[in-house]
């Protein structure tokens, strides 16, 4: 299924067209992620049980949350925290990228569940802010090859990071 597309947008990324009555009174929000996005975020982030500082010192849990209070206490799962109640954060985490992601690109771009999938997975480890005013977004919504955009992209952060 991820020859399939999806359209992007202000308005959210929609891989059916949203429903309801002729009045309206129906809200879409973006599509999940497929499993391949959600195994990469898996593997990149690792798993942790407790809350412990990420190699930048910031402290998270599970697979990269990000902890936004002293020891975690937003986190609605005990410690430890297993790897399905992990894995339910890493969702529930992931619905504010999905829509940061969806409310950054133009109804005009057209991105496959893997193209949509690696943007949502970039945009959680970069944050939505850096998402909103990237390059990488500019180019893609005024409509230059989605890919050669993300080949230049990638070699563009890689060398800058070298640096």
């Amino acid at each position: 299924m991820s020859d399939y597309y999806v359209s992007t947008g202000h308005a959210g990324i929609f891989t059916t067209k949203c429903g309801g009555s002729p009045g309206g009174g129906s809200s879409c929000g973006p599509p999940d992620i497929n499993a391949a996005t959600v195994n990469l975020i898996k593997e990149f982030e690792g798993f942790e049980p407790y809350p412990k500082p990420d190699p930048v010192g910031l402290p998270t849990v599970g697979y990269g949350h990000l902890c936004k209070t002293k020891g975690c206490k937003e986190v609605p799962y005990s410690f430890p925290l297993t790897r399905t109640t992990a894995a339910k954060l890493l969702n529930d985490d992931a619905k504010s990228f999905k829509s940061c992601v969806s409310s950054a690109i133009n109804d005009s771009v057209k991105l496959n569940d893997n193209q949509y999938g690696a943007l949502v997975s970039w945009a959680f480890n970069v944050g939505c802010g850096n998402v909103r005013s990237s390059s990488l977004v500019r180019r893609l919504n005024r409509g230059e090859n989605k890919n050669i955009v993300a080949s230049q992209e990638v070699c563009l952060n890689v060398s800058e990071a070298e640096d």
